[in-house]
């Protein structure tokens, strides 16, 4: 396994996408051919897909997925919602779209075709570092509002997160040994208080201690999406990192693939 010493992680994950090229090309014949109905069905029913941004181990079957759903869906245009790592720095920096950008631009080369345009946000769009959670909070609802304006049945909403980072280096441990239940029991907490009960700043508190880091852009989903929300996992998995980060204590990402949408 490749360790990411000195490398920024945008570097790390470009050098993982050139050395598991074969393994791109044979997952994306592999799921291009296969029907996927229930992520397809997230898209043509105005729902929001969630993919994650960690190595492809847990990342590349959910980003073939999501764009094989937004080819399929006849969709003019996508808008893209990226976490953005680095606060203030813009998107040069931020790597948490790379690997959805090198499939989705693929996948469209080998088919020959020009559509549906990708529009790549990176919130907050000003750049102005936030000053608290409650400002997050403000701000993600207003973004969002913006953006709803300009959603209708030809564009599709989709935006990437790892909804727990767990390990010594996150400051995110727990007594219990079964981690992966865990975090798993977390990860459904966030989600319910977010989507199902709609309390912003109780779910910016959960992701604060779990490490879900998709705390702006959930905002932004449930507040372009309203009430009255159903959400699906389609894939729930935790990516290994302790050797990448050469630690002797567990270090788990939640790789989680997920899909949520009006009733």
């Amino acid at each position: 396994m490749v360790k990411k010493g000195g490398l920024s992680w945008k570097g790390f994950y470009k050098n993982e996408r050139s050395l598991q090229a074969q393994l791109i090309e044979d997952r994306l014949t592999f799921l291009m051919n296969n029907d996927d109905p229930e992520v397809l069905n997230v898209v043509e029913r105005g729902g929001i897909l969630s993919f994650p941004h960690t190595m492809l181990s847990g990342t590349l079957d959910p980003v073939i997925r999501t764009a094989k759903a937004l080819l399929d869906s006849g969709k003019d245009h996508v808008i893209a919602l990226a976490v953005l790592h680095y606060g203030n720095h813009g998107p040069s920096d931020e790597f948490s779209l790379d690997t959805f950008i090198h499939v989705f631009n693929k996948l469209k080369e080998d088919l020959g075709i020009d559509y549906p345009s990708l529009e790549c946000l990176y919130p907050p769009s000003n750049r102005v570092p936030y000053k608290d959670e409650e400002d997050r909070m403000i701000r993600a609802q207003e973004e969002a509002e913006c953006l709803r304006g300009r959603i209708d049945g030809s564009t599709a909403v989709v935006m990437t997160g790892d909804l727990c980072h767990y390990g010594q280096d996150y400051s995110i441990t727990s007594s219990d040994p079964d981690i992966e239940g865990q975090t798993h029991r977390w990860i459904e907490k966030g989600m319910d208080v977010l989507y199902g009960e709609g309390d912003l700043m109780g779910f910016l508190d959960h992701s604060h201690k779990i490490g879900n880091d998709q705390r702006t852009v959930g905002i932004m989903a449930r507040t372009i999406l309203g009430n009255d929300l159903e959400y699906k996992f389609f894939q729930k998995k935790f990516v290994d990192y302790t050797e990448v980060l050469e630690k002797d204590t567990p270090h788990l990402v939640a790789s989680y693939f997920y899909g949520v949408w009006k009733r």
